[in-house]
Parts: structure tokens; C-alpha cells; sequence
């Protein structure tokens, strides 16, 4: 068992479980799902339930390992452990693509193009991302906890363009639902898919 995903999920996921749950509830039922940067798979276990099918992608091995090791009981359920690419093609689209606090650790340039090809890879979108921090206290705890993550650089160009809103404006995409959470610096935008 990796040490990375035990890690991860007795920290990042215990932390970010009233988000998933949000997420959970805002995802239909008998609803196909891929999940991008799924980390540990937390959010499609907790999905499993509810949906017929889910995919989820993250580029660390050691947490797809974990992810697999405890979804076994899910067979409708898969993870693969690669890099996202928007050139990827799938042949039905999935009812929801969904990303949580994916795209700031991107270049912005490859967030706006994963964010376009999910329009295309879902009919909707569920996207858990940072908004800009409302005072002093929420910039100092952003600033030390990107900065010792290793993504500060993309996390800034990524609030330099607005965030969420930048993404949505970027990606031509409508937002259908807008939801705040637990944590004021995270907020979810359900936007539509493309039509096929």
C-alpha cells in the first residue's frame, strides 16, 4: 500500500469530505462520471452508490494504486494512472466530467484546454476549484500552502485570470450552477457540456 495515498487520504480527503459530499449530491443518479486528477478515487467511492459507471485519471501512481486497492468492490469503477490529455477521445461521452482543485496546478494555457476538452468529454461539468481569497488571512494560508506544494507559480497565473470565472470565460462554457462550500476559497461551478 503506497504511503503517498494513506497520506493523502487521511489528510487532503478527510479535509475536503464536505466538499465531495457537496459534489455527490449535485451528481445524478445513473450517472456515467470521469473524474480528472481523482487522486485516491475518494470522490468516485463515494459516487459508486449512485452512478453507473466511473473513470477516474491522475498522473501519480502511488495514488491510482491506492484508489484501485480500495475500490475493488466497485467493479463499474475504474482508475488509470496517466496524464490527462485534451487530445484524449472517448467514444460516448459521460453524463459528468469533474475535476476538484485541478487546474491551478496546471499552466494556465493547458487548464483552459483540459477545461474545453472536458465540454467535450462530458454533457456536463462539475468543477471544485479556488475563487479568490476574500481577506488577508485566506491569501497568507493560499500563499504558504502552494508554496510548499510546489505549484505556486501556476497557482498564481491561474488566480491572475480569475480562477473559475477565468475558466469559464476562456472555455465559452455556460455556468448552470454556482455553489459555495464549506472552505470560502473553494467554490463549485456546474457548466454545461457541448452538444453532441
Amino acid at each position: 500500500m503506497s504511503w503517498k495515498g494513506k497520506l493523502k487520504a487521511h489528510t487532503t480527503d478527510r479535509y475536503l469530505s464536505p466538499l465531495r459530499d457537496q459534489m455527490v449530491e449535485i451528481v445524478p443518479v445513473g450517472s456515467t462520471v470521469l473524474d480528472l486528477g481523482c487522486g485516491t478515487g475518494d470522490l468516485l467511492r463515494r459516487l459508486a452508490p449512485k452512478i453507473a459507471q466511473g473513470v477516474g485519471i491522475d498522473v501519480s501512481q502511488p495514488l491510482i494504486a491506492y484508489a484501485r486497492a480500495h475500490a475493488v468492490v466497485h467493479s463499474h469503477i475504474t482508475f488509470e494512472a496517466r496524464e490527462a490529455s485534451p487530445f484524449d477521445r472517448y467514444i460516448e461521452p459521460f453524463d459528468v466530467a469533474t475535476a476538484t482543485l485541478l487546474f491551478h496546478v496546471l499552466p494556465w494555457a493547458t487548464a483552459v484546454q483540459l477545461v474545453q476538452a472536458m465540454a467535450d468529454w462530458g454533457r456536463e461539468l462539475i468543477l471544485a476549484g479556488f475563487v479568490p481569497p476574500k481577506n488577508s488571512k485566506e491569501r497568507r494560508l493560499l500563499w504558504m500552502d502552494q508554496r510548499l506544494s510546489g505549484h505556486y507559480q501556476n497557482y498564481v497565473a491561474y488566480q491572475r485570470q480569475g480562477g473559475l470565472a477565468g475558466l469559464r470565460a476562456a472555455s465559452g462554457l455556460e455556468v448552470i450552477g454556482a455553489y459555495q462550500t464549506f472552505d470560502s476559497t473553494i467554490q463549485i461551478w456546474q457548466m454545461q457540456g457541448r452538444e453532441k
